[in-house]
């Protein structure tokens, strides 16, 4: 009876929380209306140090595929599900999460649904950035983040893209695979110019 009793502790501390979109009916599984997707571009990652913030989450897309970090200077509950829609994850590895013996009571978690159409989270960072990276497969399909810090929606925590904006809503919507943008070089302020 014990044994059972470990297992089932083990099995529930295993499980990502429930997590559902902040408002019912912005999912766009549920609507008639065309999702609008979200116009800051998440190309690149951000510059400079993600570490040792305050709590805030960074997302950004690159040729590898897409990236989620979290960082705190303080220990933070980062929550949340990436959602896909006419596409499929294909591969999910986790950066910097907690995964030994010494994490017992409250564990980092995250998983893949069977269908690999959804990916839920639920981790514990401070001063150091923990997160995952995601390759999509479709390139007709949607993205949808839905994140959270300490289970409150605030889109001002979020960071996106080498330009490092926050989305306009939470939960929100990028093609799965959305083209990657090189960032231009800028010519010098005064060119030198020479006479034939």
């Amino acid at each position: 009876m014990l044994i059972v009793a470990a297992a089932v502790r083990l099995a529930v501390a295993q499980t990502p929380p429930e997590t559902k979109p902040a408002d019912e009916k912005s999912t766009p599984e549920k609507s008639d209306e065309k999702p609008v997707l979200e116009t800051v571009d998440p190309s690149n990652r951000p510059e400079g140090a993600i570490n040792d913030q305050t709590a805030r989450i960074y997302v950004w897309h690159d040729n590898d595929g897409w990236h989620v970090r979290t960082t705190a200077k303080n220990t933070r509950t980062f929550t949340g599900s990436i959602r896909v829609k006419d596409a499929k994850i294909m591969s999910c590895i986790s950066v910097g999460l907690k995964t030994d013996k010494k994490q017992t009571s409250d564990p980092d978690v995250w998983e893949v649904n069977g269908a690999r159409d959804e990916l839920r989270f639920r981790f514990h960072t401070g001063r150091l950035s923990d997160g995952f990276d995601l390759v999509v497969k479709g390139d007709d399909g949607q993205i949808t983040f839905d994140l959270q810090i300490d289970g409150h929606i605030a889109p001002k925590d979020i960071f996106i893209g080498r330009v490092r904006k926050h989305p306009s809503k939470t939960p929100f919507i990028y093609p799965a695979n959305p083209k990657v943008t090189v960032e231009k070089s800028t010519p010098p302020l005064s060119a030198p110019t020479t006479k034939p």
